[in-house]
């Protein structure tokens, strides 16, 4: 086991097919659709997660990018993934946070996550 993935999706093909490409990968994962679910359950996981997969427009009150700040007030070291149909350009890495623009390829997914594609 590598660790510890938690996804914030809405979409329930996207986190079966993540799930099943990080499951591959070795890693546990957790899953929530909404960002407020996984905003309440972080503490639960957050010392066990290897990475952060978020989209950033889900249903409820946050939205990934809620969950990526309270993630970083804990750990500033955690990498992280935000997906979006909101962002365009090519994916873009900033302190430890990459933006990855939807629609991505599975190849660009697994370079995102520092996945061995192979």
């Amino acid at each position: 086991m590598k660790g510890k993935v938690l996804i914030a999706e809405d979409e329930s093909a996207l986190v079966e097919m993540l799930s099943e490409v990080f499951e591959d990968a070795g890693f546990e994962v957790v899953a929530f659709d909404t960002a407020d679910i996984a905003c309440a359950q972080l503490d639960e996981h957050i010392a066990e997660l290897s990475l952060l997969f978020t989209d950033v427009k889900m249903p409820g009150e946050k939205t990934g990018l809620d969950l990526v700040f309270a993630a970083r007030k804990v750990r500033p070291d955690l990498p992280i993934v935000v997906s979006s149909g909101y962002f365009e350009g090519t994916e873009q890495q900033i302190s430890q946070v990459t933006l990855l623009p939807k629609p991505w390829t599975l190849g660009k997914l697994m370079k995102a996550c520092g996945l061995d594609p192979s």
